[in-house]
């Protein structure tokens, strides 16, 4: 090979190893960008957060009373109210009987003891079915709450928001009352204060098919709320 060949080959071979080691350098043996000659690494700014609030426990109690769960409850009630009556009506005979029996006779004694047996079965089945009555309504409040938390993941998508915070209405007043009731609505209300047109509750109770308040209607979200209403 001639000189001037190899010299066109090694300054070729020199450059493609310089840019290779520079490629490393810039990009790091894992890929990551490093800095050379101590500039620090471009990054991406986050985006903003955009964040709304909504009452979801409104959503959810309006869905909990609507005749989407309110018939089931009352279906479970009345199964319940069915089996125990019975019971009820054969124990109110029974005492009245024993109003007017001689507590000496020995009959009265016997049904008396009836009796007392008769009334702990019903009360250790009234308590069954009045476990399994909050149990079932237990688990339609849950439903109720998901529906709601669904719904305004939604509307927060679609409008570009990026955070959502679960808070009770501006015009929701603290009534006040026991200690741990008070503790639990202060809870509701994490956010002290936020502008109304970032509230997305009335779009959650409309994409829920719920009614919206009349107070809600006459007075809208971000005006004070009538002294005495």
């Amino acid at each position: 090979m001639r000189t001037t060949e190899r010299t066109v080959v090694y300054g070729l071979l020199f450059l493609a190893l310089a840019l290779g080691v520079g490629a490393w350098v810039d990009r790091g043996p894992g890929g990551a960008a490093l800095a050379v000659g101590g500039a620090s690494p471009a990054r991406a700014e986050p985006a903003p957060a955009k964040v709304a609030t909504c009452d979801v426990y409104k959503a959810m109690q309006k869905l909990f009373e609507s005749d989407r769960y309110a018939p089931a409850r009352q279906a479970e009630h009345d199964k319940a109210e069915a089996e125990l009556k019975p019971q009820a009506d054969e124990l109110q005979t029974m005492r009245n009987q024993l109003v007017n029996a001689d507590p000496k006779d020995e009959k009265a004694q016997v049904a008396a003891r009836e009796f007392q047996t008769k009334s702990q079965a019903f009360r250790k089945r009234e308590s069954e079915l009045e476990r399994a009555y909050q149990v079932f309504m237990g688990k339609q409040f849950v439903e109720c709450y998901e529906l709601g938390r669904a719904s305004a993941g939604t509307i927060a998508q679609k409008e570009g928001y990026t955070h959502v915070v679960a808070c009770r209405g501006r015009l929701e007043t603290i009534v006040a009352e026991d200690p741990g009731t008070l503790m639990e609505q202060f809870l509701g209300r994490p956010v002290l204060s936020f502008p109304g047109d970032q509230d997305i509750t009335d779009k959650v109770l409309a994409d829920l098919k719920l009614s919206i308040g009349e107070v809600e209607k006459k007075t809208g979200e971000g005006e004070k709320k009538p002294e005495g209403k």
